[in-house]
């Protein structure tokens, strides 16, 4: 049998070795959580970065689109004008084609008005989603830390110590029978 001093020391050492286990398991826990977040966020600025170029690029499209549809209307109400002068028809005929004309354009330019608003409704609808991801996966990385239990660590040291002064005793006691006493 050891010594109670030396059953004190190896528990106080197994007590020390868990407690900076827990400490360094803790730190490394700390610094994956640190990289998982700074990755994270990351992606979530690509997501937005992305998202702002396709939106840049959709209006972009649209002012084009638009631009040539009236360009288009335009040299139509001109074309209608010129062949009703070159045959000399005027009055309520020239006028409903040149509406009908102007009515096409501006069904077009509706229809792209919606198509806009119905982009940016997926748009928002987009982002508050990746808002939701973003957030759940903030909270799935960045969980609370286990932290050492000095306590524990204290109240096993301080079980060992109240062992090692009641072995202690007893050896003083009885010397070499100590084993052999029952404290029950």
């Amino acid at each position: 049998m050891c010594s109670p001093a030396a059953m004190f020391m190896l528990s106080a050492a197994q007590t020390g070795a868990s407690l900076m286990a827990q400490r360094s398991a803790a730190r490394a826990q700390e610094q994956r959580q640190e990289q998982l977040t700074e990755l994270s966020r990351r992606k979530q600025l690509l997501r937005l970065t992305s998202t702002a170029a396709e939106e840049r690029r959709a209006t972009i499209q649209d002012v084009f689109d638009t631009e040539k549809a009236q360009k288009i209307a335009q040299r139509n109400i001109g074309e209608i004008r010129a062949q009703a002068a070159s045959r000399g028809v005027t009055g309520t005929a020239v006028a409903l084609s040149i509406d009908e004309a102007n009515r096409d354009y501006l069904e077009y330019r509706a229809a792209k008005d919606m198509g806009a608003k119905f982009r940016e409704e997926g748009r928002m609808l987009g982002g508050m989603s990746d808002a939701l991801y973003s957030q759940a996966e903030m909270r799935n990385i960045n969980k609370e830390i286990a932290q050492p239990n000095y306590v524990a660590g204290m109240l096993d040291l301080g079980g060992a110590y109240s062992t090692y002064k009641k072995n202690q005793a007893d050896l003083d006691q009885y010397g070499d029978n100590a084993d052999l006493v029952d404290h029950a």
